[in-house]
């Protein structure tokens, strides 16, 4: 289910009951929608929700409530796309990484966002995911930490599709750890997108 500029989304949420148990809707995506100016309530998704996409919201505030929303959701697939983030958002995003059942995983930020270069934060809560399929990812210059997060995700060869961008770090020519380039490691990708 797409909701494109949905101005209350949280209207749309408990009206679709997603997540619950008697619905049907299993995987939602959000484009440039945001919660009715002045709606404190409560997110509430359900538990049984697989995927969520996120593309374009209107604020960091929105991104918050329905990363919080979807904490304890039995996600596969988790996509954010040029959304604006915060601080909070980044840690819920971390958080959310951690869900042992994700396989499908997008964190693409506007190159010109302030967070930009904080999506590969995630990257080590993504090193422990055994089935991790398809992996898109923005940042900057990475951490040690982050680069060898990376290498054990290329290492366990399960990615079918991965997307890296915004890539600039001037102490290293690839973003890839030096062994990436081994043909057998990329033998199973369909798609690879270096920029």
């Amino acid at each position: 289910l797409e909701l494109s500029y949905c101005p209350d989304i949280g209207t749309a949420i408990r009206e679709l009951r997603l997540g619950e148990h008697d619905s049907s809707i299993r995987h939602v995506v959000f484009v440039g929608s945001c919660i009715r100016e002045g709606d404190s309530s409560h997110l509430h998704i359900g538990n049984e929700l697989e995927g969520i996409e996120l593309v374009g919201m209107v604020d960091s505030v929105t991104m918050r409530r329905l990363l919080e929303a979807v904490l304890g959701a039995k996600l596969t697939t988790l996509k954010i796309n040029y959304c604006p983030l915060d601080d909070s958002c980044i840690q819920l995003i971390r958080k959310l990484c951690e869900n042992v059942l994700l396989q499908n995983v997008t964190l693409i930020a506007d190159l010109y966002e302030m967070h930009h270069s904080y999506m590969q934060q995630a990257l080590p809560e993504l090193a422990r995911l055994r089935d991790l399929r398809s992996l898109g990812l923005s940042f900057g210059p990475m951490l040690r930490e982050e680069l060898s997060a990376l290498d054990c995700i290329l290492q366990r060869k399960t990615l079918s599709e991965l997307q890296l961008r915004g890539y600039s770090n001037p102490n290293l020519s690839s973003p890839l750890p030096d062994h990436a380039a081994d043909e057998a490691l990329f033998s199973t990708l369909h798609g690879i997108d270096l920029h």
